[in-house]
């Protein structure tokens, strides 16, 4: 067997003082008490699915969780090691000081392993890894007839236990202090739906229509006329949950309610499910006596039931004494007589008040209660009996076609179902959209999943700021769901290594896929993922000629991967990626960072990098903004293994494509945009004469200009000139960086100039009309700025000319970010013209834009511009929202029109006559005033100042008028440079 990842909960159990107990006795009775402990101990280690990897000594080595694992599986280490003290300790005759007594200890601690072969070659396959070592320090604390276990194990199996703590300790080759405790019995909880009930249900969600259908159902029951309902799902998906909340519904508060759980290890208890129902009928106490439990036994029969019948039940349910005389009958006939004694007992109840029997996962359901449940199919149908039976697909219900049987399929939960459960499951922790986002996809509408993935988000600390991609790469499985799914793996045998090859892959792959793998014969592989999909692992569809699987969750998918280990795993990636490339799958074209995940996890670095960078261009040019960003990073993370030669040329080309996108997804003055620039500059500097200097510049420039910082800007802009002597595309580029710069420093006619040859430059030659590598459009934004220049220099309806035709441009290019941009210069000159109409249609655009190809600094300029026109309309309230978002603005860093949207805020409180903010926003537009003559900011200072409250000019709500901006701006005062 291949060494492979585990979460194995390993016991270490010893003999206390062995040397003294050798000393003590002959030889052979030494090997005889030791053969008596080993045996012991290995029946109890097997009944509760334990297994011993060595016998050390007198010590013995155990794993649970491997080789097969169970969901319970720490539950059972503990309640093996309480049995094994019990089965021990009264060994031994004290009385007699010769005679041997067994004592022992037992230490227990869980987590992660490599399980393999020690030595190559040798069968013995040992649990690697820092938890045997742990496991054998605890046992060591431990006192006689005692058991020691970790923080950890208490921490995950708290509930089914009563403990004492025992403090903490550091043990041998730990750094920190470890909690230590001792399980002492079990509290009598049996599953994690119990103790959750205990600690307080979660809300229910998106089951409204299923439990209105069991209502029906109980209601239907409660007349006479009896139901049986088959619920089935995957595991997680709420049946415990949905039947739980019938138990508790109102309408059923008069029924008995009875429930048996059928378990992995009753699958050969006969009626164990059966005997649960009865026991919680009978209301048996754990300390009842046998003639207690006789008693109730028949008080719950009438007087004339069979004594045959009654003597049946008695022997079933173990209450015999010395008295009983059991009927003696042939082995099938008392069987048959038996099953007719419960189904007597049961319709007795009902006659006295609804019944509702829950038998949960009969997925594991012995022979014995299914074939009492078929046979009580036709009974229960003429009782007041309501029957709900829980399973897993897998299994095979009660074949019935009768009208009184109906089945519930549990799909998962809707996205907007699962969003809620995350929300009320979270309370007052503020869950951020993108990590709710993220949970979402992860758990695929599993409540189990969303729970226990919430849990572990919350004790990590997942806030509002918090990253979910480095969350979710920092937090492992839930051990819980790690557990369910290990468990089907672990009985696949050859189908195993097909699914986890399959987890390198991708949640979803193709038959094909697979096939051109080469890893497995064509038999073999059809074999195997026929397997997987019995075993309900994988989801098997066609789609047109071809066959589609795709892992049923995504948790099952992290499972299988995080079983492989490092090694095996690269080999996998790289498998996949070169494979891709040389059949040329589609993925590769439309996903290149598909090719570039499985380079980078195949530790292929070179490629790796080439790889994220075509992946990030391809989403930027497809105005996939916040998904180029993260393609660009990814890439700038794996360069850095790249010696520095070979480093810095691609290093250099992913931060020129980081850039735009990180303008383009939060705005040209962003967090992170000066950086990078400023380390593709070095980058330049350490190349030599890089020709991408032009453009890092440009970016550069464009930063500084939106932090409000246009000398520094300008100094770019003029460098762009210098390197765009010899290249006429480049010219119009350096001639907008001039030129905007320019405009802000107030010298309006020069700006002009500039602008008027750039803009040339595009509108002459219209084939030119290629995005630049910054992700704008030179000839886009300088119409767009020659517009407002050209409003300020007193031409208003060229401005709106200009604008419209940098609109039109844009709109030939086709780029979603330069159509945005055309429609953000375009408001802004027409809010200064004082034209609402054309406003409020330039603003919807660049809002709808912006909302679909996320570009959310265009969403929030255009939100202002939409929040002051529903001010000048009446709604008062806009006045918050533009205030807001005004906050909002600064927080990214943008100052180059903060004077511009506070000239806004203050407009508008002028029309709800609020002087006292007016007046602030005056002041704060006062602030931001630069030393120089500064026509682009002074104007709009200019303007607040002149916005007076005028409580008895308010307009009617509903109505747009033109303020008195028109009569403003054409005034000398508002421009030095203005003119009619």
């Amino acid at each position: 067997m291949d060494a492979e990842n585990r979460w194995v909960t390993v016991m270490f159990c010893d003999v206390v003082e062995s040397t003294a107990m050798s000393e003590a006795l002959d030889p052979e009775d030494l090997l005889e008490v030791l053969h008596t402990y080993q045996s012991t101990c290995q029946k109890i280690i097997e009944r509760h699915g334990g297994y011993i990897a060595q016998y050390l000594g007198d010590g013995i080595l155990v794993y649970f969780g491997y080789p097969q694992a169970h969901d319970d599986d720490i539950q059972r280490s503990v309640r093996c090691a309480i049995e094994i003290l019990r089965e021990l300790k009264p060994s031994g005759d004290e009385d007699d000081p010769t005679a041997p007594l067994v004592r022992t200890r037992i230490g227990i601690h869980t987590g992660p392993v490599v399980v393999g072969a020690l030595t190559p070659g040798s069968g013995e396959l040992l649990a690697m890894g820092a938890v045997p070592n742990i496991a054998a320090r605890l046992q060591a604390l431990a006192e006689p007839d005692s058991i020691v276990v970790s923080g950890e194990i208490h921490r995950l199996v708290e509930g089914f236990f009563r403990w004492k703590e025992l403090g903490e300790f550091t043990l041998k080759g730990t750094a920190q202090p470890m909690a230590v405790f001792e399980p002492l019995e079990e509290t009598g909880v049996r599953t994690p739906f119990e103790l959750a009930i205990q600690k307080g249900l979660n809300p229910m969600v998106g089951r409204e229509l299923e439990l209105d259908s069991l209502r029906h159902q109980y209601l239907a029951a409660q007349s006479g006329a009896g139901q049986i309902v088959q619920m089935f799902g995957d595991a997680g998906i709420g049946k415990s949950r949905l039947l739980h909340a019938i138990r508790e519904d109102a309408i059923s508060k008069d029924a008995i309610w009875l429930l048996g759980r059928c378990t992995a290890q009753s699958q050969n208890t006969a009626f164990y499910p059966i005997l649960e129902v009865l026991r919680i009928l009978l209301t048996f106490a754990v300390d009842d006596s046998n003639e207690v439990r006789r008693k109730k036994l028949d008080d719950a029969l009438s007087k004339d039931t069979d004594s045959e019948l009654k003597e049946l039940l008695a022997v079933l349910l173990g209450i015999q004494d010395e008295e009983s005389q059991p009927p003696v009958l042939s082995p099938e006939l008392a069987r048959t007589k038996t099953m007719e004694a419960v189904e007597h007992l049961l319709v007795r109840t009902s006659q006295r008040s609804p019944l509702g029997i829950i038998i949960e996962d009969l997925h594991w359901i012995d022979p014995s209660s299914l074939e009492l449940l078929e046979r009580m199919l036709d009974t229960i149908s003429r009782n007041r009996i309501l029957l709900l039976l829980s399973y897993r697909p897998s299994a095979t219900p009660l074949v019935s076609d009768a009208r009184h049987v109906s089945e519930i399929r549990l799909a998962p939960l809707t996205d907007e179902s699962t969003r809620e459960l995350i929300t009320s499951i979270a309370g007052q922790a503020q869950v951020s959209e993108a990590l709710l986002e993220k949970i979402v996809r992860r758990t695929d509408g599993v409540p189990l999943f969303v729970e226990e993935l919430v849990k572990m988000f919350m004790e990590a600390g997942a806030t509002e700021q918090s990253s979910p991609e480095d969350l979710l790469s920092r937090l492992a499985i839930p051990l819980s769901l790690e557990s369910l799914y290990r468990s089907k793996l672990d009985r696949l045998d050859s189908a195993k290594d097909v699914i986890q090859l399959a987890s390198v892959v991708g949640r979803e792959f193709t038959h094909s896929m697979m096939q051109n793998l080469g890893a497995f014969d064509d038999a073999t592989l059809d074999s195997a993922l026929d397997t997987l999909v019995k075993a309900e692992l994988l989801i098997r569809s066609r789609l047109w000629t071809e066959t589609h699987y795709s892992f049923r969750h995504a948790l099952v998918q992290d499972t299988v991967y995080r079983s492989l280990l490092r090694q095996r795993r690269q080999a996998y990636h790289g498998l996949v990626a070169e494979t891709a490339l040389s059949r040329r799958w589609p993925v590769t074209i439309d996903q290149p960072e598909f090719v570039a995940h499985h380079f980078t996890e195949a530790g292929k670095t070179e490629e790796a990098v080439d790889a994220w960078l075509a992946a990030g261009r391809q989403a930027f040019d497809r105005a996939a903004n916040a998904e180029a960003v993260v393609h660009f990073n990814r890439g700038l993370g794996v360069v850095a293994e790249l010696s520095d030669e070979p480093r810095w040329q691609r290093e250099l080309s992913l931060s020129l494509g980081l850039g735009p996108a990180l303008t383009a997804a939060r705005g040209y003055g962003a967090p992170g945009v000066e950086e990078t620039y400023t380390r593709a500059l070095e980058l330049c500097d350490q190349l030599g004469d890089a020709p991408e200097r032009f453009w890092v510049l440009w970016g550069l420039g464009a930063y500084y200009q939106a932090r409000g910082q246009h000398q520094e800007a300008l100094l770019k802009g003029q460098e762009l000139q210098q390197l765009a002597a010899l290249q006429r595309e480049l010219q119009a580029e350096a001639q907008f960086g001039v030129g905007s710069s320019l405009f802000y420093l107030g010298q309006l006619n020069e700006a002009r100039n500039e602008l008027e040859k750039g803009a040339a430059f595009f509108t002459n030659q219209i084939a030119e009309q290629n995005m630049s590598p910054s992700g704008h459009h030179a000839g886009v934004m300088s119409l767009g700025y020659l517009a407002i220049v050209l409003w300020h220099l007193g031409f208003p309806d060229q401005a709106v000319h200009r604008a419209n035709q940098g609109i039109r441009l844009s709109d030939q290019i086709g780029h979603p970010f330069v159509r945005l941009q055309s429609r953000h210069w375009a408001s802004f000159v027409h809010y200064l013209r004082g034209d609402w109409a054309e406003l409020r249609q330039a603003a919807e655009a660049e809002s709808v834009l912006s909302r679909e190809f996320g570009f959310p600094f265009g969403e929030l300029s255009s939100a202002m511009t939409l929040d002051w026109l529903s001010v000048m309309e009446g709604d008062s309230g806009g006045i918050e929202r533009l205030r807001g978002r005004i906050d909002a603005y600064r927080e990214v860093g943008a100052r180059v029109a903060l004077t511009y949207y506070l000239t806004k805020l203050a407009d508008a409180c002028r029309v709800i006559a609020s002087m006292r903010a007016s007046r602030h926003a005056r002041k704060e537009c006062a602030k931001l005033q630069p030393p120089v003559n500064m026509p682009g900011r002074q104007s709009f200072t200019d303007f607040a100042a002149t916005c007076q409250p005028t409580p008895s000019r308010r307009r009617p709500s509903g109505s747009i008028s033109r303020p008195s901006r028109w009569r403003v701006i054409r005034e000398p005062a508002a421009c030095s440079c203005g003119r009619r």
